[in-house]
């Protein structure tokens, strides 16, 4: 009862996993050779919202810069220990360089992930 009921542990469970998912994604970014893919549709296994099963946004903005993006249940809380994965309620994204291992700066909405 301390935690909430149990549809507010699931989404922020579920958040959660949404950046854990990010994280890894930069993780293999980052571990590439040469320059950044065009998509992550060549780079199996593609991960997928766990939700919607619908592929994370992925836009690379040049060949050292792109967003990474999801849809998230609730804003991430100011004290979140993964403080730079910060994040508003809806869809965000967040910016990186291929050498990073935490975004730029904070998340930012974007109207569309598509």
């Amino acid at each position: 009862a301390a935690i909430g009921p149990p549809s507010r542990t699931r989404i922020v469970a579920l958040d959660e996993r949404w950046v854990d998912d990010l994280r890894t994604l930069v993780m293999r970014l980052r571990d590439r050779n040469g320059t950044l893919p065009p998509s992550l549709r060549n780079d199996p296994p593609e991960p997928r919202d766990p939700v919607t099963g619908a592929p994370y946004v992925y836009v690379k903005e040049s060949a050292a810069t792109y967003l990474l993006c999801a849809t998230f249940a609730e804003a991430g809380p100011p004290g979140d220990p993964l403080a730079s994965w910060h994040h508003p309620a809806g869809p965000a994204c967040y910016r990186l360089s291929r050498g990073d291992l935490v975004p730029d700066g904070a998340a930012f909405r974007r109207a569309s992930l598509r």
